[in-house]
């Protein structure tokens, strides 16, 4: 199942060609990474992929229900505050559903290691 598709998306900066004809679809359970020089277009495709930005051609589809969690590069620090809370803020409708699966668990006895617990 696709959870998101990219179909022939161009987008210039300034008269500048950043990205041409870029189609992809990213299937459950596959991984990508953006690698590249400073300077040639990866945080512009996220902004356009998470919809910040309108691409000048071509569409973004993400599946229905898809949550997409991010934290942008230039994230500023509130002082007095961990790296971990800035990410549980970040992530906070993930970690709500993580623990909302652990009350499942617990209720019909099993644990979230999935092993079975006696109650007596």
């Amino acid at each position: 199942m696709s959870i998101l598709t990219v179909k022939n998306v161009s987008h210039s900066f300034g008269g500048r060609t950043i990205l041409k004809n870029v189609s992809f679809a990213l299937n459950e359970g596959e991984h990508i990474g953006l690698i590249g020089p400073n300077g040639e277009g990866k945080s512009t495709f996220l902004k356009i992929v998470l919809k910040q930005l309108t691409p000048d051609e071509g569409t973004i589809d993400w599946a229905k229900r898809s949550k997409v969690g991010y934290l942008d590069q230039y994230t500023t620090l509130s002082q007095g505050k961990t790296i971990r809370e800035v990410l549980q803020e970040a992530f906070e409708d993930m970690y709500a559903l993580e623990a909302e699966m652990n009350e499942a668990y617990m209720k019909i006895g099993i644990d979230e290691n999935e092993h079975f617990i006696s109650f007596h």
